[in-house]
């Protein structure tokens, strides 16, 4: 009996989705951060700039409290606002289209490539109009998207190109860091990324132009922070606001904890990327899903870091929906998460922009059906297991017997 109905749950304890890894390393550095007394923005900040900048190759790293705060100073240091307009993904977080709001602009959304979950440059490309000012696309799931495409539109129609890295930290794309050219490339630290400094985002590029501006604007728009203000032998003692900026900092205490996971970033990949095998090796022949095999069959010497791991309902074979389906996992103690509502869906976006879902078949085909089951590096192989076990018990449940 399913443990929605009364039944004994697959699990005693509930396995969360998502749950970050914290090890004695990142304890430590925030106790050492304590007692540095450095407690806003700071030596570590700074450090996991250039740490950053290592990782990745790009020449420039800016820290700040959140992926979306990056994305926002993104548009506005390209001058993007009120008449303009931004094309970006249905399949992403609200944050994605928030900041295009926040600045003035309109967001307009292109579809799916057909049978897979990344924008399409061939929709890109039809959306574009004389009022195109950028293209924002989502590497969803830490597997790239097109980005030879993508930047070959944008040059021929002299747009910008900011890439939401939110969920690929890590990622390669045909052999090069996601984050290590010319694009302003925001990315996630909030506690379910895969590096967690519970906050947090960091940015790179090789834009020399837009780091120093960004770095104003998150900063109330002073010409100086306080690393440069009040440490020993400081080169200005005043500052001066330049500009009506914003509180984006990243704080020493967030930082110290990057500084720590981001050593680990290999060690979780390749955790993560294990995980995955296993899932793809117990959930093969289930008839009752479709597993994402386009993360997994990308472009030679790309590399998916699998931040999620969604799944698609095949619905025919069931007699319940998602929602329905997602209800009894989590009552056998199994965590499950949408990635994501279409935009098209948000009321917000529907009612201002009278969004029809028909306009984004490809999109549509999956959105019904999606949903993330468990990945995170604390995970065991017991755990998959369990999870696997989960799945076949509510699909037994509710199979289609007809």
């Amino acid at each position: 009996m399913l443990a929605i109905n009364g039944g004994k749950p697959i699990r005693d304890d509930f396995l969360v989705y998502g749950a970050p890894e914290i090890g004695v390393e990142e304890i430590l550095a925030v106790t050492d951060c304590l007692k540095s007394g450095w407690l806003s923005t700071g030596p570590k900040a700074q450090q996991f700039e250039i740490d950053m900048s290592e990782m990745t190759g790009a020449k420039f790293a800016i820290a700040a409290n959140s992926c979306t705060a990056l994305l926002h100073l993104s548009l506005l240091v390209n001058k993007i606002g009120p008449g303009h307009e931004v094309i970006t993904t249905p399949m992403t977080f609200a944050a994605t289209l928030n900041v295009i709001e926040h600045v003035g602009a309109t967001p307009i959304l292109a579809d799916l490539c057909m049978g897979g979950y990344h924008i399409d440059p061939a929709s890109i490309e039809s959306k574009i109009t004389s009022r195109t000012k950028a293209i924002i696309p989502v590497h969803y799931a830490g597997a790239p998207c097109d980005m030879d495409a993508i930047n070959t539109i944008a040059k021929k129609n002299n747009l910008v190109v900011i890439e939401d890295a939110a969920h690929a930290i890590g990622t390669r794309y045909k052999g090069k860091m996601i984050g290590s050219g010319e694009n302003l490339t925001a990315f996630s630290l909030y506690v379910t990324k895969n590096i967690a400094a519970g906050e947090g985002g960091i940015l790179t590029t090789n834009n020399s132009d837009a780091i120093e501006t960004m770095r104003m604007y998150g900063l109330h728009g002073m010409s100086r922070g306080a690393w440069q203000r009040y440490t020993k032998g400081a080169s200005q003692i005043h500052y001066d606001v330049v500009a009506p900026g914003f509180k984006y900092n990243m704080p020493d205490l967030n930082a110290a904890i990057a500084i720590e996971q981001l050593k680990k970033i290999d060690k979780f990949t390749t955790r993560r990327k294990e995980i995955a095998e296993y899932y793809f090796a117990l959930l093969g022949s289930c008839k009752f899903i479709d597993l994402p095999y386009s993360l997994k069959e990308k472009f030679d010497g790309d590399l998916c870091t699998w931040h999620i791991f969604p799944i698609l309902l095949n619905l025919h074979e069931l007699t319940a929906n998602r929602e329905e389906i997602m209800s009894a996992l989590i009552a056998e103690n199994i965590g499950v998460a949408t990635h994501y509502r279409p935009i098209y869906e948000q009321s917000y976006y529907s009612n201002k922009y009278n969004l029809n879902p028909k306009n984004w078949p490809n999109c549509e085909t999956i959105s019904k059906r999606l949903f993330s089951i468990p990945l995170s590096t604390k995970m065991t192989n017991s755990d998959v297991e369990d999870v696997v076990n989960g799945l076949e018990k509510v699909f037994e449940f509710y199979k289609n017997k007809i």
